[in-house]
């Protein structure tokens, strides 16, 4: 039963949520499905340790000969009726999506009063709504939809009722002009967030992530040219001017009007802004090597953490960490990324918080070349996530390699050991589990090959092999090997 859909979606209640469905599903089909029900008082029981299938056919059927077929029939049907309560779950947490189907039902039945109260209640909130990011723009736009279907439907004209808030410039446009608008600003916000996570996508590359946002941003104020003073486009033209490398463009001046308490119609979108803007620096370091970038992620780390944007469940999520530690690295700026080492350690999650300081310690000293440190740092340690164990492992052979690297027999076996643990990992993609296994049987070869012959040729094999994890790091040690050699 473990391996069915139906106890993958059970398993993922919680026990308040299992009495709920309990109630639920004997309200929903009120003493019809018999063996629905049954199985799922059985479950219930159970939870949360999954049964087996054979008990679970005894307590259904007992006595009778198990059907596979039937107990997969029985489970599908349950799991349907699950599916649905899960999806009513989410539904009355989303407040928006009630009101706007309650508008849409109150029109169909035609209670016009009923509508117009409704519609007047939302466009109060609306009104006294200081955080107007994609969110809010969405609720105004599938207001006004609502508005515009309902005067079709019923031939009745609504009053306008513009929003009262002073300094919301379109109280006094037409409820085809606010409608558009509405719907270009939460399509813009949309974008962003989109352009924060698919920023390496080649078509975004090509065609340039700054000139698609300044020209969707471009669009709206010719189209709407009453809103050009809103706070979150202003901020939004400031990220396309950093993005290009425009002069006027100031990162720290933009985190300093994110900040203001002025802007707090964009206050959500801050980690769209903070994505994005770390994704291009990112990108730019990665293809540029221009170190002078680094100075720029750093400030905005330094933003994230302190106002605890990135946080999740009040901890710095590792990815971050591990990021700003290797970048300080990459660029040789070894002081700051010592400081960081040591002053973030207490932000990660307690449960990661050893296997990734001690991990990010070690990749510090395997840059400053410091062998016997990453040797006494490592040894005798495991590591609880399979890429840190196999990073970890290889760290060790490095630096073993660097320490003693005559030793041609020891370093074979814990290669072989490592390939051989490489190989059981079924947690890998194919695509990471070949690069490491490409990686460390040609290490194995570098490790035994002495002849200039033999290294050139082995040159050429980690050249054309693909895919390869850190290839350049094989290719160095070839070559310095090559040189040993007089040749």
């Amino acid at each position: 039963m473990q391996q069915r859909k139906i106890w993958q979606l059970f398993s993922a209640l919680s026990e308040e949520e299992v009495v709920q469905f309990d109630h639920w599903l004997d309200a929903e089909l009120f003493g019809k499905q018999e063996f629905v029900r049954k199985l799922k008082d059985f479950l219930v029981s159970k939870y949360p340790f999954p049964p087996d299938d054979m008990d679970t056919w005894n307590y259904l059927y007992h006595g009778k000969s198990y059907d596979d077929a039937r107990l997969r029939k029985l489970c599908g049907d349950l799991t349907y009726q699950l599916e649905e309560f899960l999806a009513l779950c989410a539904f009355r947490l989303d407040r928006q999506t009630r009101e706007h189907l309650l508008l849409q039902e109150l029109s169909r039945r035609n209670r016009p009063d009923l509508f117009i109260k409704m519609l007047r209640k939302i466009e109060k909130e609306l009104s006294g709504t200081n955080n107007r990011n994609g969110r809010y723009y969405r609720r105004l736009y599938e207001v006004e939809s609502e508005k515009i279907r309902f005067e079709f439907a019923h031939r009745k004209q609504i009053d306008r009722h513009p929003l009262n808030i002073a300094e919301f410039p379109g109280k006094d446009l037409s409820a085809l002009h606010l409608h558009n608008y509405a719907f270009d600003s939460w399509w813009l916000h949309e974008k962003l967030s989109l352009m924060a996570t698919n920023l390496n996508n080649r078509q975004w590359q090509e065609a340039g992530p700054e000139n698609i946002l300044m020209q969707e941003i471009m669009d709206i104020i010719d189209n709407h040219p009453v809103f050009h003073n809103q706070n979150w486009l202003v901020i939004y033209q400031e990220v396309c001017r950093i993005i290009s490398g425009d002069i006027k463009g100031n990162l720290s001046r933009l985190i300093q009007v994110l900040r203001n308490e002025n802007a707090k119609e964009v206050h959500e979108d801050q980690l769209s802004v903070f994505s994005l803007l770390l994704n291009h620096f990112i990108r730019r370091l990665n293809t540029t090597g221009d170190a002078s970038v680094a100075k720029e992620i750093y400030t905005l780390y330094e933003w994230g953490i302190e106002d605890r944007l990135i946080f999740s469940d009040q901890f710095l999520p590792s990815v971050h960490y591990k990021n700003i530690v290797t970048i300080c690295l990459r660029t040789e700026d070894y002081e700051r990324a010592w400081e960081y080492l040591h002053n973030l350690r207490h932000l990660l999650p307690p449960e990661e918080q050893e296997d990734v300081y001690t991990l990010r310690l070690a990749q510090y000293f395997v840059h400053q070349k410091k062998h016997t440190e990453v040797i006494r740092t490592l040894s005798n340690r495991r590591f609880n996530h399979t890429t840190d164990e196999i990073n970890a492992r290889s760290f060790l052979l490095e630096a073993h390699y660097e320490v003693n690297r005559l030793d041609t027999e020891w370093l074979i076996s814990q290669t072989e050991n490592l390939i051989r643990y490489i190989r059981k990992q079924d947690g890998l993609g194919n695509n990471a589990r070949q690069a490491y296994l490409s990686r460390f049987r040609l290490f194995r070869r570098l490790i035994s090959a002495f002849t200039v012959e033999e290294l050139h040729l082995l040159a050429q094999v980690v050249k054309r092999a693909d895919p390869i994890d850190r290839p350049q790091w094989l290719l160095e040690k070839i070559a310095e090997k090559i040189q040993q050699s007089g040749a």
